[in-house]
This record gives structure tokens, sequence and C-alpha cells, in this order.
């Protein structure tokens, strides 16, 4: 589907202003939605679908559409289930507001503003990689207006500022393995709930070969089939598989109930509870925030310079 903004000159009211309508096109079918905005025929450029340069108060129209284009960006993204990106774009959105007022043309979106933005995000505490998803968004947002035909670039400051480049390698946590013997040995059966499934969510992943903390919250008992576990990683794709471990396999069986093949094995999901895609993201992710909590009280416990995270359970250093 694509979003594009139209004057309608065949829909002229009594004040001889032309309405603008967002167009969707899908399948080759419109759907047109009125923007309760009117402009004179001659404040309207037919050719950039955009206010003239002389139009009157041509920056707030402009910044009305810009915005309805971005709200229904984003309803699309969560439509489609898409949340994680969907969440990105709102933080984006929101970080641009704070740094300069986002009532302007896509043209004003050059070199200059994204490097005076780069700084502005710096200054905040934002390091390469937080810095090259953001700018992803807004060079997607960006791409997306020109190929909708929303503006005509005069040229692409995405050419010269070049968002991979900030993308870097971060170094890789981790523990050696006795310190994940002090993690096996430590007694928390005084401890509450969320202590102890963050050690065995910890200790399943570093046994179950580094599998990340979102795929561990969506494996269910059908996934296991004679003594390995198959399941389809959430980030990519890709199908994986490995060997359910006897250590992995006690750590199973602690949480095990009569329950289903459909059922999740670990107790951070609930199939009745957490139905929609939008339900099990936030649910994943208030849950790993109280487990990485916990995981960083353990590694106090036991003396660890490296606090334990999920993370660190999947780059565990091979002792000489």
């Amino acid at each position: 589907m694509t979003i594009n903004v139209v004057c309608r000159k065949d829909a002229i009211n009594r004040n001889h202003l032309a309405p603008l309508a967002l167009v969707f096109t899908h399948d080759r079918r419109r759907k047109f939605v009125g923007l309760g905005i009117s402009v004179a025929l001659e404040h309207w450029d037919f050719e950039k679908q955009q206010p003239t340069t002389d139009c009157p108060d041509g920056a707030e129209i402009q910044f009305q559409i810009t915005s309805k284009i971005r709200e229904y960006e984003i309803e699309r993204l969560e439509k489609v289930e898409k949340y994680g990106s969907a969440s990105k774009h709102k933080v984006t959105l929101a970080l641009m507001s704070q740094f300069r007022s986002v009532n302007m043309h896509f043209e004003e979106l050059d070199l200059t503003y994204l490097r005076e933005f780069e700084i502005f995000l710096r200054q905040r505490g934002n390091v390469n990689n937080s810095l090259a998803t953001k700018f992803s968004v807004l060079k997607a947002v960006y791409n997306k207006a020109v190929s909708e035909g929303v503006f005509v670039p005069k040229s692409n400051p995405f050419q010269q500022f070049k968002v991979g480049s900030l993308w870097t390698n971060t170094r890789k946590r981790a523990i050696t393995k006795e310190d994940i013997h002090k993690l096996i040995e430590l007694d928390l059966s005084d401890r509450d709930f969320y202590t102890q499934l963050a050690k065995d969510i910890f200790l399943f992943s570093y046994f179950m070969a580094g599998i990340n903390f979102k795929d561990i919250a969506l494996l269910t008992y059908g996934d296991i089939d004679n003594g390995r576990i198959y399941y389809a990683r959430r980030k990519t794709g890709k199908m994986m598989n490995c060997c359910l471990t006897e250590q992995a396999q006690e750590i199973i069986d602690k949480y095990h109930t009569d329950q289903m093949e459909e059922d999740y094995i670990f107790p951070i999901l609930d199939r009745n509870v957490h139905t929609t895609e939008k339900q099990i993201l936030e649910r994943v992710k208030k849950t790993l925030k109280h487990i990485n909590k916990r995981l960083h009280e353990l590694s106090e416990k036991i003396g660890l310079h490296t606090p334990l995270t999920t993370y660190v359970a999947r780059h565990i250093i091979e002792e000489a």
C-alpha cells in the first residue's frame, strides 16, 4: 500500500479552495481520506504535490500532511504486528521534535540538519549503534516519501551522510566457565520467583548454545522432539535446532506441569492471555527487564566483574 497527498481540484468549495486528501493505493484500488485542509489552486505545486513556496501557512500545512502520513505509517506497522519497527519510528519522531520543530518541509531535512541532529543525540548520550538505528529509521521514511512522490528532492542528503558508517562491532561481554559454576552452585531456594527464574533462564541459554531470551520465552513443549529442540529464530526467521542437554532438561522439568504441546515451556507467556503479537512483545520486554535486574544482583552476589545479563550467557570464555 502507498500513501500520497493530493489536491482535489475536482472538489473546489464555495470559497474557491481545493481540499487536500491522502490517497491510499492498494492492489490498484484507491481510497481518499480528507485532511480537513484546503488551499487555493495557485498555492499548490501539482508536480511536487506540496504547497508552493509562497503559500500562506505553507509550512504549517506541510507539517500537518507529514504528521498525518507518519501516523498512518506507524498505525500500519502496528496492524501488521511489526511493533518493534513502530516503536523505533515513534522514538525517532519524538527525538526529532525535541531537537527542532518538525513543522518543516522534507527539503529542510538536508545534510546540515542530519549532522546537527547527530550532535544533538550524541550530547544526550547516544552511541554509534543507537544513532545508526535512529538514522536508519529517518532514512527509510525519507526514501519512502521520495519513492511515493510526496516530494522531489534536489539532492539526497543520505548520499553524503553514511548511516552504515555509524554501525560498530561491540565488544562481546563474556564470563568464564568458573563463573558459570559459581552461579550453578548458588542456592536461591529462599529467593523470589524472578530471581530463581533469572538463574534458570541464564543457565538454560548457556546449556542450549546461546539461545536468546525472546526465543526461550516462545518455546513450547511441541518444539521438543526426540531429545532436540526445534525453533525459528524470532529475529531472522531462520530454523534452528540443538541437542537438549541433561542440564537443560532438568531446568525444563522444574517448570513442567500437566501441559499441552502448544503451551509455553517457561512461565513467561500464557497462550490464553498473551494472544496478540503486541501482548507477547510487551510481556517479553517486561519480563526481560526483571530478569536482567535479578541477574545483575546475582553477579554482585558471586563477585563477578562482568554484570550478568541474558546476553552474556551467549559468550563464555574458554579457559586454558
